[in-house]
Parts: structure tokens; C-alpha cells; sequence
């Protein structure tokens, strides 16, 4: 079925044809959230919902409604942010998270949203321009060990876009984290989310200040991937785990959920600069409060 949606999807997603693509995906809208929504391709798909739009580089059909059950489930697992925090969102893609956050801190927080893959950056900036995100920093750089260039796949489905394994592609610049968080001049960070499709390593490495002053961590690991025949160089859920623990962290995985790349994200609270605080989530390994949001473990 799925081999079929997108057969019929890459049909339709030409000049000419692609009204036909906007008025069924803005039916479906309009059927799953009972409210008029409207669907245009402007260069990027555009996805307005009545409390919120979505700029894509690739049509979904996902409500803003299961992306922020699903951002809940998968990032705020361990921790949910709140008003006047500080998020940084690494490997932001088309702002998902990013907005959901943005809402979340409201005015008196900030977050710092970075992207690598320049026409992903674009539709990022989109989102957070017809949203009116105020309160978002956007950054286009891969995130990596020290400052230098890179190359990033192409790949239609961008979700996938990488820079382990990659001998052709688009050159982009990196830098680290800890630059960007000296730049900014910031003091913590409250939540740090993590998906760059298996550069954690480098990430880790360019890090080494800001995790000091960082409480929760969300880093979403790809040794599911180098098991499907992925680049070896993405197992790295043992040295993510390993860092954090040597930094402090108390760290829990979801071992005993069914879907394999959930059990790959690992979260971690920073002992030394939240000792006290009142949780209200289970901190034991192997827990899980999944909320059954079918399919999205595998889109992102």
C-alpha cells in the first residue's frame, strides 16, 4: 500500500497535476481535523490548518495535531518545556519541533533551530515567517566536531538526508555547538533535541562546553539504521550513552518499546544542574509512555 501511495504521489507531483494532489490532501485535512483547511504547492507545499501552517519540500499528510502528540511522545518523554525556557533544536528539518516548541516557551523563551540541507533550511525559515515564530534563532550549519565543510545527501525524502557514508552530494558548512552557544551568548539550555542521522559522534565532540550547562537531553541515535544495511559509522547509541554519563547525566532509553528506532533515543537529565527538582516521570531504564501515534516512528 505504501509502494502504491507514493507510486500515485509521484504521478500527480508534476506541473499541471500537482491541483489534484492539493485539493485530496486539503479534503483529507479538512476530514481529520473538522475544521476548513487548504492546501497549495507554492514552490514548497504549503499546509494551512486552522492553528498552524506547514511548509514542506515533500507533501504529508500529518495534522499538527499528531505532530505534537508525537513530538510529546518522542522528545518530551522525559521532560516537557515550559514558559521561558531555552530549547536548542539540532537537525530542526521543516520545524516540527521546532514550532511546537516555540509555542511551548512562548514569548519569554527562545529557541535556537538548526538545519543543515539548504532547501530543508528554506522551508524551515517559511514555517517560522507565515507563523510568526518571534521567539525562534534559525541556523543553517551541520553540526560537527570543529568549523569546516561538509558534504550533505539529496535525497527526495528528505527526512533521510545525511552526511555519514555520503561520497557525492550538496556542500554545506559545520561548526560546533559549543561555538554556536558561545555566539549566542546563552547560559543553559533546558532541553537539548538531537536528530542528525548518525553524527552524533561529531556532535559530541563539539559539545564538551555546553552540556555542562545543559538540564535535559533528547537525542535520537540510528543504530536501527546501520542494522538495515546503513553505514556502520551511524551505531553510536553506546558512545551518546557513555558521554552523557560521563558528564553527570542520568540517562533512560526505551528498551522495551515495539518500535526499534524509538529504543535508539536516549534521554538524559543533567544531575548536577537540576539536583532537586520535582519529577513527575518514571526515570527507570526500559519504561515507556508511548502515545500510540501510528507510523511517525518510522517518518522521522
Amino acid at each position: 500500500m505504501r509502494k502504491l501511495k507514493l507510486r500515485v504521489y509521484r504521478a500527480l507531483n508534476s506541473r499541471g497535476l500537482r491541483f489534484i494532489l492539493a485539493a485530496m490532501a486539503a479534503i483529507y485535512a479538512t476530514v481529520r481535523v473538522r475544521k476548513l483547511c487548504k492546501v497549495s504547492y507554492e514552490g514548497d507545499w504549503v499546509q494551512r490548518f486552522p492553528s498552524g501552517t506547514l511548509v514542506e519540500p515533500r507533501l504529508t499528510l500529518l495534522t499538527l495535531r499528531q505532530i505534537e502528540e508525537s513530538s510529546r511522545d518522542l522528545w518530551m518523554y522525559q521532560y516537557v518545556p515550559v514558559e521561558g525556557d531555552i530549547v536548542v533544536d539540532v537537525g530542526a528539518g521543516t520545524g516540527w519541533e521546532t514550532l511546537v516548541f516555540s509555542r511551548r516557551v512562548g514569548k519569554s523563551g527562545r529557541i535556537i533551530s538548526i538545519e543543515a540541507h539548504p532547501r530543508v533550511f528554506s522551508c524551515l525559515s517559511k514555517m517560522c515567517a507565515v507563523n510568526q515564530l518571534e521567539n525562534v534563532t534559525l541556523i543553517q550549519a551541520a553540526i560537527l566536531d570543529c568549523e569546516r565543510q561538509v558534504l550533505i545527501t539529496n535525497f527526495e525524502d528528505h527526512l533521510g538526508n545525511r552526511i555519514i557514508g555520503v561520497d557525492s552530494g550538496r556542500s554545506i558548512m559545520g561548526t560546533t555547538l559549543d561555538q554556536i552557544f558561545g555566539s549566542l551568548q546563552l547560559s543553559r539550555v533546558d532541553l537539548l533535541r538531537m536528530n542528525v542521522e548518525g553524527a552524533e559522534k561529531y556532535a559530541l565532540v563539539g559539545m564538551r562546553e555546553m552540556i555542562r550547562k545543559t538540564r535535559y537531553v533528547c537525542i535520537s541515535c540510528h543504530d536501527f539504521a546501520a542494522n538495515e544495511g546503513y553505514p556502520d559509522e551511524m551505531r553510536t547509541k553506546a558512545e551518546v550513552i557513555a558521554f552523557l554519563e560521563q558528564n553527570d547525566f542520568t540517562v533512560l532509553v526505551r528498551e522495551s518499546d515495539p518500535r526499534l528506532s524509538v529504543r535508539d533515543y536516549v534521554y538524559g537529565l543533567n544531575r548536577k544542574f537540576v539536583a532537586g527538582e520535582n519529577r513527575s516521570l518514571n526515570l527507570q531504564r526500559g519504561t515507556s509512555n508511548a502515545l500510540p501515534v501510528e507510523g511517525f516512528a518510522q517518518l522521522r
